[in-house]
Formats: C-alpha cells, structure tokens, sequence
C-alpha cells in the first residue's frame, strides 16, 4: 500500500525520515548534492567489467567532485550524484525513488534502476543520473531530480537494512 497524505507525513515526522519540507502529497522530494562522481573519459579503454566481479571503481570513475551552481550532462554522459539530504526508512516501510517528470521530460534518468530504499537503510541516496538527450542538460544543485514514494510492508518482521551503502554521505559505486 503506497503511503499517501496525512499518512505520509504522519510517518515521516514520526520516524524522522527526512525534513519535513521534503514531504508532499505522494512522495519526499530527492534534491541534487553538490557531490558527484563523473565517469571517467578513457573508461572505454578500459577492460570490461565483469558484473559480479571485483573492480576498481577508479578505473572508470574520477574521485568525488563538488559542483559550484549546476551539474552539466552532455548528450549520452552519466555521473553518480546523490541526495542534499539524509533519509532513514523506518521497519515495516519500503521506498522507490523514481526521476521527477520535469527531468524525464528532458530524457535525463534519476536512477539507473536501482530505485529501491530498504527498511532500515539511513544515509544519503545515490542517484544513477543519465542523459540520454541529443542535447546537453543542466541541472542547478539542490534542483528537485527524483522522488521516493513509500510502501508499507505486508510484514514488520523484516531484517533491517545493514548493508554495504548504510551511512553513505556521498554517491557510491558497486563493490563486490
């Protein structure tokens, strides 16, 4: 069941899930950090990575950056960015993080399809962005990029999220 409303609220001021200027009527809004990680220019010379397999994410990516105003995606670029704010999922919620119309509509993707914010999970979160315009975008830091929408689990009795990515402060890579 999607958490909507007075509900929505109710929760987020509840379980401290974020600040409560970030709560609309369906979702949270997810406003662009000012940190990101590029893709690296000669990551195409590099080896391919083997899904599954150890890499070194700085192979094909530069180190973190801080962008001054906006964050420009030229046609066909990809950067990992994350959220301005922290989240904390509480036990028994699940949240999907979805790109906002406005951005869609210019053809750039929030998420790569990792959209999905386990109970339990607290930290900033990393944002997959991808232009797939023919044309570059840019986007002003603190611009709202994505939403999450959050569901109630048919069961509490879920093992909280303490993964690899709890606590992330800033846009993280995979690591096997």
């Amino acid at each position: 069941m999607l958490v909507v409303s007075e509900n929505l609220k109710g929760i987020a001021k509840s379980f401290d899930v974020c600040p409560g200027s970030l709560v609309e009527e369906f979702s949270l809004k997810i406003l662009l950090d000012r940190t990101v990680r590029r893709m690296r220019d000669d990551a195409l010379e590099s080896s391919p990575v083997r899904y599954g397999s150890r890499y070194n994410p700085d192979d094909f990516f530069f180190p973190e950056e801080q962008i001054h105003d906006s964050l420009m995606l030229l046609p066909g670029q990809n950067c990992l960015a994350c959220s301005q704010h922290e989240y904390f999922m509480p036990p028994g919620y699940f949240g999907l993080v979805q790109t906002k119309g406005s951005l869609a509509r210019l053809f750039v993707t929030a998420t790569a399809n990792d959209g999905q914010v386990e109970p339990g999970y607290k930290g900033k979160i990393t944002l997959e962005l991808s232009n797939l315009a023919k044309f570059a975008v840019s986007i002003p830091s603190g611009s709202e990029v994505a939403q999450m929408f959050v569901f109630r689990c048919s069961s509490n009795s879920i093992v909280p999220y303490n993964g690899r990515y709890q606590n992330a402060q800033g846009p993280t890579v995979a690591s096997f």
